[in-house]
């Protein structure tokens, strides 16, 4: 009888061993995460609370229901520089503001005595170093000693960011062409430079190459030339410089008021 009962306890203990080790195991299954390795681009997006300032836009930002529309400014200008009695390179320091202000120049033009000011720009880009070139030669006289003292170099315009447009004078009536020869243009201009001061000349846009660029700036040395606006589009911007030189930032400031 006591073996009986001694195997009976055994078995009743043996399978309440065997209950325990189940439920241990099922608990520890229940723990386990599974993680998809599906190749479709299902995102999991974390719960956010909405009391927490960290949000899934940032730390204390919120999603903006309108978006803020950016101001429309232009990208790009062109560079029309009048005609004076000397080779004036004020006109740079416009240049410079507007090179300041993260506008790309896509092409600069001058007339008159300008017209060789127009070429070193677009050979050079600087602004500062034109007015340092000319600044050395303020006392020549002579063309064809200034030509040489500036190193003009047809090839380096030719293949240059900015491009030149050759003021053409022809029959009382200048127009702007991306053709013909450099120094020839430029001599020319110089000859006729106080005709076209004296408004003998008068500035067509409407012929040669198109003026490509957003805005088109026309910077005057004397009044008596006059651009309308509304030649290319309404476009044209003119800026009449006065005798007086301006501060840099007073230049700036115009530059800015016609952007």
């Amino acid at each position: 009888m006591n073996k009986i009962n001694f195997i009976l306890t055994f078995l009743v203990l043996l399978l309440l061993s065997n209950t325990c080790q189940t439920k241990e195991r099922a608990t520890s299954e229940d723990r386990v995460v599974t993680i998809s390795v599906d190749t479709d681009d299902q995102q999991v997006v974390p719960d956010v609370d909405e009391k927490s300032s960290y949000t899934e836009y940032g730390p204390g930002q919120v999603a903006s229901e309108s978006v803020v529309e950016e101001v429309e400014r232009i990208q790009t200008a062109g560079i029309i520089i009048g005609p004076n009695s000397s080779y004036n390179t004020d006109v740079m320091d416009y240049v410079s503001c507007l090179l300041k202000s993260d506008v790309k120049i896509n092409f600069v033009a001058g007339l008159g005595k300008s017209a060789v000011v127009a070429a070193l720009f677009s050979q050079t880009k600087k602004p500062e170093l034109v007015k340092w070139k000319f600044f050395r030669l303020k006392d020549k006289e002579d063309i064809d000693d200034m030509l040489e003292e500036l190193s003009l170099s047809k090839r380096a315009i030719k293949r240059s960011t900015v491009a030149l447009y050759l003021a053409k004078p022809k029959d009382k009536t200048i127009s702007f062409d991306t053709k013909g020869d450099i120094d020839s243009n430029i001599r020319n201009n110089i000859k006729l430079n106080k005709l076209i001061m004296n408004g003998v000349y008068k500035v067509d846009l409407k012929k040669g190459s198109p003026l490509i660029a957003n805005k088109v700036f026309f910077f005057s040395y004397d009044k008596k030339l006059s651009v309308s606006k509304n030649h290319i589009n309404g476009k044209m911007v003119q800026i009449n410089m006065p005798k007086q030189n301006y501060s840099l930032v007073k230049k700036c400031e115009i530059i800015k008021e016609n952007l």
